[in-house]
């Protein structure tokens, strides 16, 4: 339901239960869910703190011997790894958690570390790879009838197929995604599909719609507490504003201020939250707009920052 605040507090008392009852895999679980809402919630140091909390659930379930629940740690610390921008210990553990699947043949299980996967390659510029990643964690959600995750890997192919220009193939994923989250009830998901349909808008020159479909992100993003989305809907806005003035200079004298806010919001949400893949992205996105207002200086220096971020990136 996106109600993040009150979910986290539920689990952190029942986290304390488990702790005071002796039951680790509860508590592991526990502890694992509070690192998700973490991410989520995206406060200051939430992805070290996710990964700390992952970490201890690991410990557990290693202790414990539940191979299917160490596989399921691994793809969350992975997670934390990747929006900490270590892509390379990101996918070893990716891989890692892959094969306890195959050799457990969980193939359900096989989804959620393709997903993961096809974000590490598409970070490195391989959107080839990552679309196939993405294809085959789609195909495994359908056949085991998870709409959720359908809903999921339509919306990453919708933005992946976006990159490359296929706008007919992009909007079919997305409004198909679109639908699916609606009909699921994931929220979370829903914000990033009008986030994605806004930037194809944009694309296509419907500022007017863009800005419809990225405010109600902005919107869900709030009510639900994410601060994480928020930095990317924010992000999608400040774009949708900068190829809005530059097309159309009689704009209201607020708005060249407004797309700015948008970016340095958005920036500050990642930067707090120690998400340097997102940050990357909208600090690129940040120059290129203050390139395009003519703030040469400012623009150079922000555009060597995401410059100097991507090597780091991909050397990582």
């Amino acid at each position: 339901l996106g109600n993040y605040a009150h979910a986290h507090a539920c689990l952190a008392h029942a986290s304390t239960l488990f702790r005071q009852s002796g039951d680790l895999l509860g508590l592991a679980d526990g502890l694992e869910q509070q690192g998700i809402l973490t991410l989520l919630e995206g406060a200051d140091g939430a992805c070290g703190a996710a990964l700390a909390l992952y970490e201890q659930a690991l410990e557990l379930r290693q202790r414990d011997g539940d191979v299917p629940a160490v596989a399921k740690s691994l793809e969350h610390i992975a997670s934390a790894h990747l929006r900490m921008g270590r892509l390379a210990e990101a996918e070893g553990g990716l891989e890692q958690a892959l094969e306890l699947r195959r050799q457990l043949g969980d193939v359900a299980g096989r989804a959620a570390p393709l997903g993961n996967i096809g974000l590490v390659r598409h970070t490195l510029g391989d959107v080839d790879g990552a679309i196939a990643a993405w294809r085959s964690g789609l195909a495994i959600a359908e056949q085991v009838g998870d709409r959720e995750l359908v809903g999921i890997f339509l919306n990453n192919l919708g933005e992946a197929y976006f990159g490359l220009g296929e706008h007919a193939l992009a909007k079919t994923a997305l409004v198909d995604a679109r639908q699916l989250s609606l009909e699921t009830g994931d929220q979370r998901t829903l914000a990033d599909v009008l986030r994605n349909l806004g930037a194809l808008a944009l694309a296509k020159g419907d500022w007017e719609r863009g800005l419809t479909e990225v405010d109600e992100a902005i919107r869900l993003c709030t009510q639900m507490g994410s601060r994480m989305a928020l930095g990317q809907a924010l992000r999608t806005r400040g774009e949708i504003l900068g190829h809005q003035l530059y097309a159309d200079d009689a704009l209201p004298e607020r708005v060249p201020d407004e797309a700015a806010g948008c970016f340095r919001d958005a920036a500050e949400i990642f930067e707090d939250m120690g998400d340097l893949i997102e940050l990357e992205k909208t600090l690129h996105a940040y120059g290129r707009f203050l390139a395009d207002r003519g703030s040469l200086p400012e623009a150079k220096a922000t555009l060597a920052k995401a410059r100097k971020m991507r090597k780091t990136l991909e050397r990582a």
